[in-house]
């Protein structure tokens, strides 16, 4: 069992996030130890281990499947990322079981962000809300910066008025995540101006844009 340093980096995230791999690979390039956590996998491919007894101080770890431990309670610095939340629970439930089992999963990491000698990077509960590309687009205004035009719909009809005010002029992009899994791939959808053409068919099946 490979157990880790005080002086390592854990990086709590999703499987899909390539980001992430080239700032790992950038971290380990200059010598430093990092600890990858993939949330989705916290159920079925880590073990944690979080104890409190009667006589000394709290204690944790948490082990990933190729035998790394991450001492939790030496664990100074970790780098909220993109975590899902979409658990792999390793096999099939009962509908009312799996709700029940991913909201104990979610409490597991909950727990984790809690832990008192971890500094985040970011603070995982203010960066739910600051996530939101919205929020941030009516922060930067108060602020005095300026701002694009901008449109959250899935009504197709406000969405061609919003193209035509624009002059047929707009650039479309993800409301949260670009990434999407197709026949096991992890592909990037980037942001994009559109042609007339090419909107006005997104907007025939509109259903979030």
């Amino acid at each position: 069992m490979i157990r880790y340093a005080e002086s390592v980096i854990a990086i709590i995230t999703s499987k899909d996030d390539s980001h992430a791999d080239s700032v790992i690979r950038y971290l380990s390039e200059r010598g430093r130890d990092v600890f990858r956590i993939n949330s989705e996998d916290i159920g079925c491919r880590y073990t944690t281990n979080l104890r409190i007894s009667a006589r000394s101080a709290w204690t944790g770890c948490l082990n990933d499947e190729v035998g790394r431990q991450l001492d939790l309670h030496t664990l100074k610095v970790a780098w909220f990322r993109k975590p899902s939340f979409e658990f792999d629970l390793g096999r099939a439930f009962e509908p009312e079981v799996n709700r029940y089992v991913c909201s104990e999963l979610k409490s597991l990491i909950d727990t984790i962000y809690s832990l008192p000698s971890i500094v985040w990077i970011n603070n995982p509960y203010t960066s739910n809300s600051a996530k939101s590309k919205f929020q941030q687009l009516i922060l930067a205004r108060s602020l005095g910066l300026q701002v694009p035009k901008t449109l959250i719909t899935n009504d197709p009809v406000q969405a061609r008025a919003f193209f035509q005010e624009c002059h047929e002029r707009v650039l479309i992009k993800a409301i949260y995540s670009a990434n999407i899994t197709i026949n096991g791939m992890n592909r990037g959808i980037p942001s994009a101006i559109v042609s007339p053409e090419k909107f006005h068919e997104f907007a025939d099946g509109i259903s979030v844009f």
